[in-house]
């Protein structure tokens, strides 16, 4: 019996250690807006519409850590998408739209394998390279898509860090015959109160490739205050050729301790070789009301030209809209 015993109590200590060691976390973000709009449909008129948030992507998820000894641990994160507005899920045809992924980690860095962000979102995004972090609305993150990827899916990547500089590599199996893997590397290095983002993406597809470069800083100011410069160049070779060169500046400035103000200009400049350019002038007030949730104002102004012009009117419309204006407010709680 002492011994049933000792091997009961034994087992309940060993599992006990396991989840001790076993970390999963639910987590999300919940963020809609009011948005009003001009210049959106065939009789020139403006909109109204509840709509997911300015820049908090609304989503819910699992991750989870589990320290496996030796200072080798297992890791993973599930991720899905929702709107806000009517609880339908972002992307219907997927369980996880936004990550599904599993890695293994160590102090020689963490390789994962799934659907993942790219490296340069990576930067722009989850680093805030981008003022908005890259924005929610069409008008303030056109980008994203159309001049680099925003997730690969089969991908395997490797992230380190060593004395703050920060590298990562990627590849992504296409899983088409004929059509090798995209892939992406990643630098971001503190110089001081200066930091400088790298990187460089390459996706494939039967009909092409598609490479993309980003050089990208941010200084941070005495108060808090930070400002940000980017430019971005791709170039889209997986059917009618186009460049797009993107430049960007802007800046985020503390207010008070529940008050941030940022302001940030985008300027597209598109060849197919025909020209055409985009410019966005894009501010944003947010008040905390606590450490979870804020609430914000967003305002922005698009001036598009050229090839430019379908961004903003599309087949059947009557006329020719060469702007639109649009003002936001919203909620975002993170949970």
């Amino acid at each position: 019996m002492k011994k049933f015993r000792d091997s009961l109590l034994g087992a309940v200590a060993l599992a006990a250690a396991q989840a001790a060691s076993a970390q999963a976390t639910l987590y999300g973000v919940v963020d809609a807006s009011l948005r009003y709009q001009n210049n959106t449909n065939t009789s020139t008129s403006s909109l109204m519409s509840l709509t997911p948030g300015a820049y908090g992507a609304s989503r819910f998820g699992v991750r989870g850590r589990e320290d496996l000894g030796g200072g080798l641990y297992a890791t993973f994160q599930l991720e899905q998408g929702f709107n806000p507005d009517n609880g339908t899920a972002f992307d219907a045809t997927r369980a996880f739209n936004r990550h599904a992924w599993v890695g293994l980690g160590g102090n020689w860095g963490r390789v994962s394998a799934g659907r993942q962000y790219t490296l340069t979102h990576e930067v722009l995004g989850m680093n805030m390279y981008d003022v908005l972090g890259v924005g929610g609305y069409d008008e303030t993150a056109w980008f994203v898509g159309s001049q680099y990827a925003l997730r690969n899916d089969n991908s395997l990547k490797y992230r380190h860090s060593l004395n703050g500089v920060e590298v990562g590599l990627m590849y992504a199996v296409s899983e088409v015959q004929g059509v090798s893997g995209s892939f992406g590397a990643m630098l971001m290095a503190p110089l001081g109160a200066l930091s400088v983002g790298l990187t460089h993406q390459t996706d494939k597809a039967a009909t092409g490739k598609r490479t993309t470069n980003l050089v990208a800083l941010k200084y941070k100011l005495s108060g808090g205050t930070t400002l940000h410069a980017y430019n971005m160049v791709s170039n889209d070779r997986r059917g009618v050729q186009r460049k797009d060169r993107l430049y960007s500046v802007g800046a985020i400035h503390p207010l008070t301790e529940k008050v941030t103000l940022s302001g940030v200009l985008y300027r597209n400049l598109s060849e197919t070789p025909a020209t055409g350019a985009r410019s966005v002038a894009a501010i944003r007030a947010q008040y905390a009301l606590s450490k979870r949730t804020e609430v914000y104002v967003e305002t922005d102004r698009t001036r598009v030209s050229g090839i430019t012009l379908s961004a903003l009117n599309g087949a059947g419309k009557v006329g020719s809209d060469r702007s639109r204006s649009t003002v936001s407010v919203g909620m975002k709680h993170v949970f």
